[in-house]
Order: C-alpha cells, then structure tokens, then sequence
C-alpha cells in the first residue's frame, strides 16, 4: 500500500485500503486522520467514507450522510464493496451492501458470496440471500463487470438456476460467447418455464446464430403467451413474422387481436398503420393517423409520413379510376402538407414526385392543361441515380419512375425512357452483389433485434428496380413477375405490395383505363 500511496499521492483505492489496515491494526487516531485527509482530497471515496462510519462506532448521522452520498445506487455499493473484497475484507464488503436499500439481485447475490467467502462455507443466512436474488424483479438488471461471473456461478453451484444462469447469460452473450450463453438460458428455462425474458433470448439465438426460425418462432410466442401485456414483446413478435414471411393480413390479425396494446407505442401503431394499409383499407389508415399525435424517434423518420402520403395517393387513384377527378386533387393537394400531429415535417430535398404527377393527371382530366403541365414539371425533378435500400433519407427508387412519367407527359419520350432503364440497369448490375452493413451506419429504417440478410435484401430490391422500370416501359407481365420475386425474397417489402395493388386497378400509371 505505501507503495502504491508513493508513486501515486492520489490512489484513491489504495488510501481506502490503508484507512482499513490502520483500523485493523486498532491505530485509530491514525487512521481517522488518514480517512479525515482522503475525504478532503476526494469526499466521494466511499471506501474511506465506509471507514470513517465504522470509527466512529456505525454513528447514525454519519451513516446516514454516507448513504445520501451514494445515493442509496446499487453501484455505488457494489463497487466499493468490490474494494474490500479485493483486500479480503469480506465481512465489510457484506455489510456495506447490506446499507443499500433497493431490492436488486447482484446485491443480494454478492451478499450471499461475500458471506460464504467469509465465513468459509453456506449457512442459512447465505441460503436465505440467494433466494431473495432469485425472488427480485430482474428488470434492468444486467450483469457486465467480470467479477459477476464468479458470484454468478457460485450462485448457480448453489441451487439457482432460474435467474443466477439468466444473468449469468446474458453476460456471455454480450461478450459474443452465445453457445456459453445459450447454455445458461437452458438451464434458467428448464429451472422455471414460466419466465418469460429468458424465451425472447432463447428466440435470439435461435433466429441469429442457429438460423432456426421456426424455433425462434416457438420460443418467442411462449414468452408472448407468458406475457401478453408487453406491448415491446408484442412488436418483437411481429417483427419475427415479418422476418419469416408471414403474410400482412395475417399479421394484421394479430393486431387487432390485441387492440389494447398497440396505441401504447409509436413505432407500433405505426406498424399497425401500414398494414392497414397494405391490406387495402387506406381510409381507416388514414383515420387512424389523424386520430393520434405521433412522437418522432431517431431512426423513425418519415415512416408514419410514407403512410399518410401512401394512403391518400391510393384513395386519389380510386378517385381517378370513378373519373372524380376533383375529389383525387383535393386528397393529393392534402397529402403534400403533413399535419401537425404526425410529428415531424418534410426531409430536406424531398420531391413528392408521385404526388406531384398524379396531381397533374387530376388536373389534366379537368382541363387545367397549364397547371397539369406546372406539377409533371415538379414531378420531373430529381436525382436520377438509383441507390440501395439503405437509410431513410435515400430517395426511394420510384421517385425516378415517375420523374419518367412525368417527362412522357411533358413529351419527352428520351428523357423518360433514360430513367427507365436506368432502374433496369441498377437492377442488373446489382443484383449479385454482396451486401453487409457499415460500422458506422446509424437511423436505420428497421427495428433491428433480429439479423438481416442485407445480401438477400439488396437481391429483393433489384428485382424491385427491374420491376419498376418495366413499368415505365409499360412492360406489365415483366414487371409482374419481377415483383413476384421480390416478393418471394422479401415476403414484407411493402412497395412491392403497394404497386402490385397498383398492377390490379383500373387505371394503369400512366392515366389510362386499363382493357
């Protein structure tokens, strides 16, 4: 310890330990002087703050001062508590987390070891700790420093395997040992089926490492079953439909099913939204966001505007198809200003390309010939560079097919079947490519808890381009088959759905009554 005071006047951990050895050696006065000076140089040094109780006989005022500093924070005692044992200071390690007052599990579980380590074996009151471990709530609880393995699997020898294996778990699984992990989790659900966090776990390692989904599938429905309240488990449930390709009226099925928890969360009822809408039901979609105030979060952006814009162009193509050419602008003009209660406002260099086309279309099919000719002007502009299907703020790939659109209104046949085979070239040239993500990618557009196939992806995508730039061509079989396959790689890739719907009306892109 003078060594270490020597070469470091400011070691904090080793001016601890020395206030402890002076008080050992029963040099109180010493050692007061020496606690009184390491509070002066640092008065969150809780070792010495500890040590400083303790000479002065557990003074309730001074206990109760050092408790106010540490906040009554489960870490704060634990880390302290960590300094004696380092020193073999057991029985004060002990009784400083006995002072926190939180029902936390590594308190109780490190209780209990210090206690064995102390007195050199299990008696009742260690027995007694480590169930009170296993009986807290393991809610935010999440083991991380090297020293719980050792608590953790001290615990484990001892009986407790429900959550003391749980923990210890998710601590492997963090420090990428998912078999040691998966292991653990085994033994925490064998231990008590009824706990429900260890089988979203248990559907992680299915889905992620062992690339068995109809496993993970099984174990995260059980936890669903186990906890039906849990609107987050709800989400992650359907985002593991989604991954294993369950059809949208299907998982909309499950949404209505449980209309008690979907309105708790955004990105939920934002979920909810878009199948309703890809299930063709774009008036209550509607209605259901401009019932409620969304919140926007990072990574979210522009999903609940996508819908809103998404759902009032179907409703205007409807218009269009009965020949309601004033109803159709009405809802397109409606759909270029986003209501305060969706929360956020347009991305910068946003287009609204097809809107702006269709609205040219509606005003064309009522004579205003100038007008018509002003929005395909606006529907024209753009990038005309096909990118991945990557973040939310890339232009979305159809915004070059109707800036083609719109140039063959404008006359301009060259210009628009440039951007056509445009998309097919993207589609052509990409579509074997390898795909991972970057390190520093942020705002993704997904909820990412389960592993994508960002290969697999980008193939669906091609596909997609393939598709949309048959359409321009007004190739439809082509562009039919195309979306097929898209589909078939992407069951969940809502623009296929969207120009599949497109495929089936009775008003084709370009204006014209389908025969």
């Amino acid at each position: 310890v003078e060594k270490a005071l020597v070469k470091n006047a400011h070691n904090i951990k080793a001016r601890g330990l020395k206030v402890l050895l002076l008080r050992r050696l029963g040099r109180t006065q010493e050692a007061l002087a020496y606690a009184k000076e390491n509070l002066r140089l640092d008065p969150f040094d809780f070792v010495s703050g500890n040590e400083w109780v303790l000479l002065h006989g557990e003074d309730g005022q001074a206990r109760s001062r050092l408790n106010v500093l540490m906040r009554d924070f489960q870490e704060n005692y634990l880390m302290s508590a960590a300094d004696y044992a380092e020193a073999g200071a057991w029985e004060e390690a002990e009784a400083l987390l006995a002072c926190c007052t939180k029902e936390y599990p590594m308190l109780y579980y490190y209780r209990a070891y210090y206690r064995y380590r102390g007195i050199g074996g299990v008696d009742a009151e260690v027995t007694e700790l480590l169930k009170k471990a296993e009986q807290c709530a393991p809610d935010y609880c999440f083991p991380n420093k090297p020293g719980d393995i050792e608590v953790l699997r001290f615990a484990i020898d001892q009986g407790c395997g429900a959550k003391a294996a749980y923990y210890l778990g998710c601590l492997f699984y963090d420090r990428l040992q998912w078999q040691e992990a998966a292991a653990l989790w085994e033994t925490s659900a064998k231990a008590d089926p009824g706990f429900a966090a260890v089988h979203i776990n248990q559907a992680l390692v299915c889905y992620n490492k062992r690339k068995d989904g109809e496993r993970a599938r099984e174990e995260l429905e059980l936890a669903f079953s186990l906890n039906p309240k849990d609107a987050r488990m709800f989400l992650e449930l359907d985002q593991l439909y989604r991954k294993l390709g369950v059809s949208f009226e299907q998982r909309l099925a499950g949404y209505e099913a449980h209309r008690d928890l979907i309105e708790s969360r955004d990105d939920l009822y934002i979920e909810y939204i878009t199948l309703v809408n890809l299930t063709g039901d774009h008036r209550k979609a509607l209605d259901c966001m401009l019932g409620h105030h969304f919140h926007p979060w990072e990574g979210g952006e522009g999903k609940i505007t996508t819908q809103y814009t998404q759902a009032l162009l179907a409703l205007a193509r409807q218009e269009l198809a009965r020949g309601e050419a004033g109803k159709a602008e009405s809802l397109l003009r409606q759909a270029l200003v986003y209501p305060e209660n969706l929360g956020e406002g347009k991305l910068e260099g946003t287009k609204d390309n097809h809107i702006y086309y269709y609205l040219g279309l509606a005003l064309r099919a009522q004579g205003e010939e100038k007008e018509a000719k002003a929005c395909f002007l606006k529907a024209a502009e753009g990038t005309d560079e096909p990118a991945g299907a990557m973040f939310y703020n890339d232009q979305p790939a159809d915004m070059i097919l109707y800036q083609g659109l719109a140039r063959e209104k404008l006359g301009e046949t060259g210009a628009a079947r440039s951007r056509f085979y445009r998309l097919i070239d993207y589609g052509e040239q990409h579509l074997e490519d390898r795909v991972k993500i970057e390190y520093f990618a942020v705002s993704l557009p997904d909820f990412l808890i389960f592993d994508t196939d960002y290969t697999r992806q980008n193939q669906a995508h091609c596909w997609y381009l393939l598709a949309l730039g048959n359409l321009g061509l007004g190739k439809t079989s082509k562009a039919r088959e195309y979306l097929e396959r898209a589909s078939r790689l992407e069951p969940s890739h809502m623009m296929c759905r969207i120009y599949q719907e497109i495929l089936s009306e009775d008003l084709n892109l370009k204006g014209e009554r389908v025969k």
